[in-house]
């Protein structure tokens, strides 16, 4: 069981690392040339892969882990997070009619990420 928890850490780590990247990419296309970014199209599929996997593999250690939700408040903490990451992301890349507006989501959603980071690392549901 350790081995299968520890596969699936790892795992859901590598796809963080790939699904930030991809994200700061899309954000940096965005933001200097829109029209590159509509022209990629494992731009607009792949991040979705990733981020379906990243989101499996974290069920999948709660399960093989036997995490009880309710008595780890850091997890409560970062699942809300990741709401606010995807709203944030959402607006940085779809929904922001200026540039202004899409940097800002971005670099929210980016401190967003680092704080989840924080928080898994700590196991605390707030910063230090």
């Amino acid at each position: 069981m350790a081995l299968d928890y520890l596969l699936l850490k790892k795992i859901h780590l590598h796809c963080v690392g790939l699904s930030v990247a991809l994200f700061a990419l899309r954000l940096g296309l965005r933001l200097a040339a829109p029209e590159r970014l509509a022209a990629w199209k494992v731009l607009r599929v792949l991040p979705h892969g990733v981020d379906t996997l990243l989101l499996s593999t974290a069920i999948a250690m709660v399960v093989v882990g036997g995490i009880d939700l309710l008595q780890s408040p850091w997890l409560l903490a970062k699942i809300g997070a990741l709401g606010l990451y995807i709203v944030l992301g959402s607006v940085a890349l779809k929904r922001a009619t200026t540039r202004t507006g899409q940097a800002a989501a971005g670099l929210a959603a980016l401190a967003t990420v680092g704080w989840i980071v924080a928080t898994a690392v700590g196991k605390q549901p707030w910063l230090p």
